[in-house]
């Protein structure tokens, strides 16, 4: 898919990857990280709600969970 796009860099691949939600298809399968950006986004705003109505306390923090899709054209080891 990248090759067939043109791309054979990071940074030509970065711009592409926002535009591909279907990794899996890639060949050489990508490495790329999930951040899960509308949990990450529904999260922030029930941290805003809690702290604007007084159920969380100012610092509070919060862990969001992302993923490592480890594809093929990474080296393991």
């Amino acid at each position: 898919m990248l090759r067939d796009k043109g791309g054979n860099g990071p940074r030509p691949a970065a711009r592409l990857l926002r535009r591909q939600p279907r990794l899996h298809l890639a060949n050489p399968p990508i490495t790329a990280i999930d951040l899960r950006p509308r949990k990450a986004g529904a999260a922030c705003a029930e941290l805003l709600y809690d702290l604007l109505a007084g159920a969380s306390a100012p610092g509070t923090e919060r862990i969001h969970p992302i993923e490592l899709q480890i594809g093929s054209s990474t080296r393991v080891g």
